[in-house]
């Protein structure tokens, strides 16, 4: 049974980046109706050769399926670092692009769409979930690679089940356009394995920030205030907890603290409710994750930090 979505097309790829980056795909088919999630979530096949989906690191059965489908090269769009071994295991290269839910700047479209184009295939692009973030990154990086039609774009993220809580995302690709090979040709990047982790202290200063967005979004009504018309609730609650998650692999003087890896823990799983209370619109559920974490946040910050 073959995971993702089926396309139809005459596309032929060509074996290596240099000839991917000479002889230029055309505009492939939509996209069907995806299957349902197996170990790396919601596997799509956007085009011949590029897929969208979940972290493959959490479920061991998920490498074994990167490796059935021939995957020779690794996107992550996820906050935390890849686990490069991981990826390397199965033969592939690891790139590494950090984003948020707020949206993709100019260099992080450029670098998705120069790593789709002259990077080995078949391509995997993965954020957490394989939703929001992955499915985004491939229609911006396929558009600009003239093998998505702009058209296009935002039907491919309704069928993906990118959530409309993220109006970033969708502005992303609503206004990605084709980039022409001078362009591509002339924009130079390193593609890293994996960035490196920020920090403790700007991690906590990101969260911080965050939390106190969130606690003007609580109060007015869990929606973005007056003053404030550009907070996004959800995208708010997911930074919260994409950098709690890259908090686990930071070196800090708490690393191999029980009481610290637990409570840090039972922080990422509240944000993570948080964040999906808020996309389900669950105003109740809101309210008990935000207090949830408010209080677990206390507890870390009189151990730890007051």
């Amino acid at each position: 049974m073959r995971w993702g979505w089926i396309v139809l097309s005459t596309l032929v790829l060509g074996a290596t980046a240099c000839e991917k980056a000479e002889t230029k795909p055309g505009v492939q088919e939509a996209a069907t109706a995806p299957e349902p999630a197996g170990p790396l979530g919601p596997l799509v096949e956007v085009v011949p050769g590029v897929y969208s989906g979940g972290s493959p690191y959490a479920d061991p059965r998920a490498i074994g399926e990167l490796r059935r489908l021939g995957i020779k090269t690794v996107i992550s769009v996820d906050a935390t670092q890849p686990d490069v071994a991981v990826v390397q295991s199965i033969g592939a290269r690891s790139v590494h692009v950090p984003t948020r839910y707020s949206g993709f700047d100019p260099i992080q479209k450029l670098t998705l769409a120069k790593a789709v184009r002259d990077l080995e295939r078949p391509i995997y692009i993965h954020c957490h979930r394989g939703l929001h973030r992955g499915p985004a990154a491939a229609a911006c990086a396929l558009i600009a690679t003239g093998e998505m039609d702009p058209s296009r774009g935002e039907p491919f993220l309704t069928d993906a089940g990118t959530s409309l809580d993220y109006p970033g995302l969708w502005e992303s690709v609503r206004n990605a356009k084709r980039l022409s090979d001078a362009t591509l040709d002339g924009f130079s990047v390193a593609f890293d394995a994996a960035n490196q982790p920020r920090g403790m202290v700007e991690a906590m200063s990101i969260i911080e920030a965050s939390w106190h967005a969130m606690g003007a979004i609580r109060e007015a009504g869990w929606q973005a205030p007056e003053h404030q018309p550009d907070l996004v609730p959800a995208a708010e609650a997911g930074l919260i907890h994409n950098t709690l998650r890259g908090v686990t692999g930071l070196d800090s003087p708490y690393s191999g603290d029980e009481e610290f890896a637990t409570l840090l823990a039972t922080s990422i799983a509240q944000s993570s409710d948080l964040e999906n209370a808020i996309i389900a619109g669950e105003l109740e559920r809101m309210e008990s994750a935000y207090r949830s974490l408010e209080t677990t946040c206390y507890e870390c910050h009189v151990a730890y930090r007051d």
